[in-house]
């Protein structure tokens, strides 16, 4: 589509002209958007492209959304392994910047991948522990994301409590 074009052209420009900010937060959104798209093989390279560039001294806060970017890519391609491990070194650079709104969403991203590998204790903790930092942060979107994710849990583990009574008192957001 056209946003995917537009993309292309501005990251095919020749670098000098292209500040590395700009470039790092357009490869950020080229990668977001090619892994809606389904092109996980693109998303991938945008993405490692601009974390590599903010390694070599760039935004750290950047750096974070990148690599929250890569590890829900991951997560997507079944990589949990390279998804944990993104998503982990994303939630201590949340953690040292004092990101409140990171770390609560990467803790929920956290909490699907470990979902998504069957380690329905773990999701469910680093779920609860997003909800109550989304709660307090007044974050209704990211509270209804947790609350879902925390549905999907319920239904799965055998040893949760019933799923009715465990989103009962969830309901109010």
């Amino acid at each position: 589509g056209e946003g995917r074009d537009r993309t292309t052209a501005v990251l095919a420009r020749p670098g000098a002209d292209v500040p590395t900010a700009l470039r790092v937060k357009v490869l950020r959104g080229a990668g977001i958007l090619c892994r809606m798209l389904g092109d996980y093989d693109a998303a991938q390279a945008y993405l490692e492209e601009g974390l590599a560039l903010c390694r070599t001294g760039g935004d750290r806060q950047e750096m974070t959304s990148l690599l929250s970017s890569l590890g829900n890519l991951r997560q997507v391609q079944g990589d949990y392994a390279a998804s944990d491990a993104a998503l982990a070194e994303a939630l201590d650079l949340s953690r040292a910047l004092q990101d409140e709104v990171g770390v609560a969403y990467t803790l929920i991203s956290l909490g699907l991948t470990a979902y998504y590998q069957g380690d329905y204790a773990r999701a469910r903790s680093l779920e609860e522990e997003g909800l109550a930092r989304m709660r307090a942060l007044g974050d209704i979107g990211g509270s209804a994301y947790a609350l879902c994710n925390l549905g999907c849990v319920a239904l799965k583990d055998e040893n949760c409590p019933e799923p009715q009574a465990l989103a009962q008192p969830r309901l109010r957001l």
